[in-house]
């Protein structure tokens, strides 16, 4: 039988850190982070599925659920329709806040500047609709294609993802709504759900991500609009990463702490000073894992120092191929890429051509498909993500059996009681990718990166 490794100690230093922090409540809080973490997903707002819904609620964000224990999520196709989104409970704060922002808005223009793995630009996309926008942002390559691959199966076409530095926002003159710095951190928050994160921990490191966090906000302030909300969150307890980053936010007088009124039910310390007003979620109170979270108004001119104002306005658009049309009177536009790619989104192909003069775009938008020779059109994976395109299209429903089978990627027998081209695949309603019924068999377009590998 094979052994299981236990994990690394704590590292000393940060535990006598944490008894100096945390006098009254150390030992309880270095216990907990010895315990198993409880884990906790993000249901989809309107997908069709049957999974989760009768687990407790997460106390700050409706959609989310708390789970006795962690169950395969890779062997379920409900996952792979993107029907949840595996979440810490604690991150979903952010949720909430942004609702006490909004106060029902649903327009808003924002940015998630480090937006990897996706989690959190998901609440975002939940809280838009009509006219509302995401530039979800992610600087590192590889974290950059699991967002789009995590946005992409969420299958909400209200963003585009971009591969930038804050100050390349900047001095693109664009302002938002919301700014989302989920910072960079040193991690201590996630001590018990990623083991590595112990071994990889240093007061150099704090040190280094505070110093890193202060370069990005130095930019993020140039990126709101008047009345904006600035949101800055972390999964450490580190003070020079939390409290030091709000009293720098807050010295600058254009931004006013954003104070709504937190329930007492929640499970949170509320830390209120003149400069900053934040929320510490600490795993022997709260169901989650470590995480912090605070949030300030800009008061100042609208005038970016920096460079003119720019606005992202709509310009032009092209028809969805016949037959693909997503929501009838929505303001979604289909808009072209390169090699005959299209994508869904907000904005237009002009209006991407300008954002790509200052920044990098990984994904114009969701992706739709591709036009052939420009004759033929072929649908993305991405547009059998999308609730309102997948309940319009032929499908057939499956099996569990043969849901897997699709997800690794297997041949699949002719579909008859289906109709010849293109047809959805779903198991118990839920949406999972595209086939092509031909004579004698169903050709399986599941995409390669995603295919169940064991």
């Amino acid at each position: 039988m094979k052994k299981t490794s236990s994990p690394a100690p704590l590292p000393p230093a940060f535990a006598e850190r944490i008894r100096m922090q945390y006098p009254d409540d150390a030992e309880a809080l270095l216990c907990s982070l010895e315990r198993p973490p409880v884990p906790s997903v993000q249901l989809h707002p309107f997908k069709h599925h049957q999974r989760f819904y009768d687990a407790p609620a997460v106390p700050w964000y409706a959609a989310g659920r708390m789970l006795e224990s962690r169950p395969s999520f890779t062997f379920d196709p409900f996952f792979h329709s993107g029907a949840y989104y595996p979440q810490e409970s604690s991150s979903m704060f952010i949720g909430w806040l942004l609702a006490q922002y909004a106060g029902g808005r649903k327009d808003l223009k924002v940015l998630d500047l480090c937006a990897s793995p996706g989690g959190k630009s998901l609440l975002l996309l939940n809280a838009l609709g009509p006219g509302g926008t995401l530039i979800a942002n992610e600087i590192h390559p590889e974290r950059n294609a699991v967002l789009r691959q995590n946005l992409m199966r969420w299958g909400i076409p209200r963003y585009i993802v971009t591969r930038a530095e804050a100050r390349q926002f900047a001095d693109a003159g664009i302002t938002f709504d919301v700014v989302l710095t989920d910072a960079p951190c040193s991690g201590e928050g996630m001590f018990r759900k990623d083991p590595q994160a112990r071994t990889e921990w240093s007061t150099q490191q704090v040190f280094a991500c505070a110093r890193r966090q202060s370069d990005i906000l130095q930019d993020a302030r140039y990126l709101l609009r008047e009345g904006g909300l600035l949101v800055y969150s972390t999964c450490t307890f580190s003070p020079e990463e939390n409290e030091e980053q709000c009293r720098f936010i807050g010295s600058n007088p254009l931004f006013e702490p954003f104070r709504p009124g937190c329930p007492d039910s929640f499970p949170v310390r509320v830390l209120d000073e003149d400069r900053f007003h934040g929320y510490a979620f600490l795993p022997h109170i709260a169901p989650g894992e470590g995480f912090f979270a605070s949030a300030f108004i800009f008061r100042g001119s609208t005038e970016n120092p920096r460079t003119d104002q720019r606005r992202l306005n709509h310009t032009s658009a092209i028809p969805p191929p016949p037959g693909f049309s997503v929501s009838p009177g929505d303001d979604l536009i289909w808009s072209e890429g390169t090699q005959g790619q299209r994508y869904i989104s907000p904005f237009s192909t002009a209006e991407i051509e300008e954002l790509s003069r200052h920044v990098r775009v990984t994904s114009p938008g969701h992706p739709a498909g591709i036009d052939k020779d420009k004759k033929l059109f072929i649908p993305h994976h991405g547009l059998s993500m999308i609730q309102s395109m997948a309940d319009t299209q032929p499908s057939v429903q499956a099996d569990e059996e043969t849901a897997l089978r699709y997800l690794r990627g297997h041949a699949l027998a002719q579909l008859p009681d289906a109709p010849l081209g293109w047809v959805i695949i779903r198991y118990k309603e839920a949406a999972l990718g595209w086939v092509k019924n031909v004579n004698g068999r169903a050709n399986n377009l599941y995409p390669d990166a995603l295919r169940i590998r064991t």
